[in-house]
């Protein structure tokens, strides 16, 4: 039995085509203030360090907190930060003292860290970034330390004098974002919630895992006595007919070449068909909520998309995002 309340949220990367950088920090951040009065329930920036000279941000932290001060009710947050290119401590004192600023909006997505090969000139880093066992290990080193961090203030005050403000203050939102089911364990173990990403995916790989999911949420209960929140991420290219939506797809490939979206999964879509493919995955992935990023490059055109989603899914009822 499907359930038409549909969550959907907003994934921001910054790209766009031959435009400064500035300009698109400020389409950036009307995109968000408008998705925050068209009833999204989250507005997702991701952590990038692709070489695009008209990228607006790299680490979207500093907007993270400008969005998250224009908004009312629309979670903010990142998609994902890459911990392995930070260090543990400025991640948690950024990210909880936003939380506390902003009323417990604040979304703090955790990546693997799939932008370490564009850094390697930038950043030195003690393993081999060539070896997956590295990333692992790494990742889950700071991942333990982040966690300690919110988790165990007395401890960490009386034993290492260490505060992260405001002392007693409730910690961002943690989630784990992956391309597929393989990690719940790690969610599991510090009370993650998960999200799963398809555009990240090669085309033709729908392995809906459904039952792979309710033994997640399953197991998730038995150890934190709440389920996670899950959700979807996928990426469209929207315009009012297929053949259309195929062209723009086709046209914004060639300008971003083998950036961006090598190896994206991109749907080519109308509002309505969009509707009806949500609909279906919400009963294929039994979620509830969905992360759309919208590949299309005019500012005018993602706010009349974000527009008509809002009124094809009914968003702006009166809805409490948790």
């Amino acid at each position: 039995m499907i359930n038409e309340e549909i969550k959907i949220g907003l994934l921001e990367y910054g790209y766009r085509i031959d435009k400064n950088s500035m300009a698109t920090i400020e389409e950036i951040i009307e995109y968000a203030v408008e998705a925050d009065r068209l009833g999204f329930s989250r507005f997702w920036l991701g952590e990038h360090h692709g070489p695009l000279t008209t990228t607006a941000f790299t680490n979207p932290d500093l907007l993270i907190g400008i969005i998250a001060g224009m908004t009312d009710d629309i979670k903010v947050g990142s998609a994902g930060s890459t911990i392995l290119i930070h260090d543990a401590y400025p991640v948690a004192t950024n990210y909880k003292l936003m939380n506390n600023m902003f009323y417990d909006r604040i979304d703090l997505g955790l990546a693997k860290g799939s932008g370490l090969v564009e850094t390697k000139h930038v950043v030195k880093m003690d393993r081999d970034l060539k070896s997956r066992q590295g990333f692992r290990e790494d990742f889950d080193d700071k991942l333990k330390l982040i966690y300690d961090l919110f988790y165990n203030e007395k401890k960490n005050l009386q034993e290492n004098e260490i505060v992260i403000p405001p002392f007693g203050g409730k910690p961002p939102e943690m989630w784990y974002l992956s391309t597929s089911y393989r990690n719940v364990e790690t969610a599991i173990k510090y009370g993650l919630n998960y999200s799963r990403s398809l555009f990240h995916s090669l085309p033709g790989d729908d392995d809906y895992k459904k039952e792979e999911l309710l033994q997640f949420k399953q197991d998730f209960f038995e150890k934190h006595k709440v389920y996670p929140k899950v959700n979807v991420g996928i990426s469209i290219c929207m315009e009012n007919t297929i053949a259309e939506a195929q062209k723009e797809l086709s046209h914004l490939k060639q300008h971003y070449g083998q950036g961006e979206n090598e190896g994206f999964k991109i749907f080519a879509v109308t509002i309505d068909s969009l509707h009806d493919m949500l609909l279906e995955y919400q009963n294929l992935y039994g979620v509830d909520e969905f992360i759309i990023h919208d590949l299309t490059d005019d500012p005018k055109q993602m706010l009349d998309n974000i527009n008509a989603i809002s009124e094809k899914f009914n968003l702006q009822k009166e809805v409490t995002v948790n």
